[in-house]
């Protein structure tokens, strides 16, 4: 299954758990919508290296503890959404480097995906943003419906 993974900046952790599970964080939030993957990793990949730290700061929905290796059906860690908070380090780099910044932080030289440089000019926008509004950034999956796939 795909999934949609949008980037959004939000006041904090509560404004977000208001939204979901019953709204979208793009119909709410400024929002980078349809993130891929890849540049959520290479993001991981070089702004928390560069902090020492983990590139989540926390879970922010569901808000129910992960049930372990057997997760029931109709759960909410099996149905999504699913929202976490980036870490501050990760609103700091990308607010303060522009994209091609970013890549010279980069440890190891492996070729990028199609597309993760113009994918991270949106971000720093929207991490710009959220700097000078006192807001963070999160992202949430949906899962993907059939209809979508």
């Amino acid at each position: 299954m795909d999934d949609l993974i949008d980037v959004f900046r939000a006041r904090d952790a509560p404004a977000v758990r208001a939204v979901l599970p019953a709204g979208a964080p793009r119909e709410v939030f400024d929002t980078v919508p349809d993130v891929s993957a890849a540049v959520l990793d290479l993001l991981e990949e070089l702004l928390p290296a560069a902090a020492e730290t983990e590139g989540l700061t926390c879970t922010v929905w569901p808000t129910v503890p992960w049930p372990g290796c057997l997760v029931p059906a109709g759960h909410p860690w099996r149905t999504g959404p699913w929202a976490y908070e980036l870490h501050p380090a990760v609103l700091a780099g990308l607010a303060g480097t522009p994209p091609t910044g970013l890549l010279a932080l980069r440890p190891y030289g492996r070729p990028l995906p199609v597309g993760t440089l113009a994918a991270l000019a949106p971000l720093t926008g929207l991490a710009r943003r959220a700097a000078a509004g006192g807001e963070r950034l999160f992202y949430g999956v949906a899962p993907r419906g059939p209809e979508e796939a």
